[in-house]
């Protein structure tokens, strides 16, 4: 594996949520929105069993319905959120709905 890809785990006590987040690093992703016709290219932040947060160069519509395709995996998910950034991106958190191609790396076959 190249070493600008590898999964590390966030610091404990970095945040509330239910379910552990891995940290990404230069983790390219391209996310589809069929309803608006949009491709955007991303890296991932971090992900869970439930959830990714990806840095985008354009917003995301809360409440829209995305294809995610990373490392191989591709998923659908919903924009949960979309906020700009200060470095001048958007990072957007979305909910995993459905595995569209296998995705061992997150467990899930």
């Amino acid at each position: 594996m190249d070493p600008d890809h590898t999964v590390k785990s966030a610091p404990r006590g970095s945040d509330q949520r239910a379910e552990p987040r891995l940290t990404c690093r230069l983790t390219p992703a391209t996310v589809k929105n069929l309803e608006f016709k949009l491709e955007v290219g991303g890296h991932l932040t971090n992900v869970s069993r439930s959830g990714i947060a990806i840095r985008l160069d354009r917003a995301l519509k809360p409440g829209s319905t995305v294809s995610v395709v990373f490392g191989g995996c591709e998923i659908e998910a919903e924009v949960r959120h979309c906020c700009a950034s200060s470095e001048g991106t958007y990072v957007a958190g979305l909910r995993i709905v459905n595995f569209l191609r296998p995705c061992p790396s997150m467990g899930y076959r």
